[in-house]
């Protein structure tokens, strides 16, 4: 799961940078870049962050979906006098 998040974070980082070499997701320029190339860097690296984030937030909903629908739900409610502790009647 990591891998295939860091190979999103990469595609979509390569993705808004053009593949530009001189950019690296990650990981700051050795020297200093210009501010459009700045801003791009930050701009892609923030998106990629967010596709991972949006990305684990849909695993994280199919899960509680799949866990809910596969859950026994018969039977789980229990009657007031069981709840109290006390014998019907």
């Amino acid at each position: 799961a990591v891998a295939i998040m860091g190979a999103i974070a990469a595609v979509v980082f390569a993705r808004l940078t053009d593949g530009r070499a001189d950019l690296s997701f990650g990981r700051p320029s050795d020297t200093p870049l210009a501010p459009d190339l700045e801003a791009m860097r930050v701009a892609a690296t923030d998106a990629a962050f967010s596709a991972v984030a949006w990305g684990t937030a849909l695993l994280s909903a199919a899960s509680a979906i799949i866990a809910w629908l596969t859950l026994d739900h018969r039977g789980t409610r229990s009657k007031p006098h069981q709840r109290a502790g006390k014998p019907p009647g």
